[in-house]
């Protein structure tokens, strides 16, 4: 786990939300979570504010794997709520 991701995985745990792992790619730049159970999905949902967002198209939700994906505009929108908080 390279240090973006243990940053990621302690500010999840501080808002308890377990992630299963975690993997963040610089080249092509996303983020994947994949988490134990569905709740975790829909606290982090709401802990990053994704109803207020305009642009949803970079954060995709894979519910049979219990995985979302953050890209593009999804991905900053993440990093601004780990940053802030």
């Amino acid at each position: 786990m390279n240090g973006i991701e243990k940053e990621i995985e302690e500010w999840l745990v501080s808002k308890n939300i377990y992630p299963f792992s975690i993997l963040y790619s610089k080249n092509p730049q996303f983020l994947k979570i994949s988490f134990y159970i569905d709740q975790d999905i829909k606290d982090l949902l709401n802990e990053i504010e994704y109803k207020s967002i305009c642009d949803t198209s970079g954060v995709q939700i894979f519910k049979e794997t219990k995985t979302i994906l953050f890209n593009n505009l999804g991905l900053l929108n993440f990093f601004r709520h780990v940053i802030s908080n």
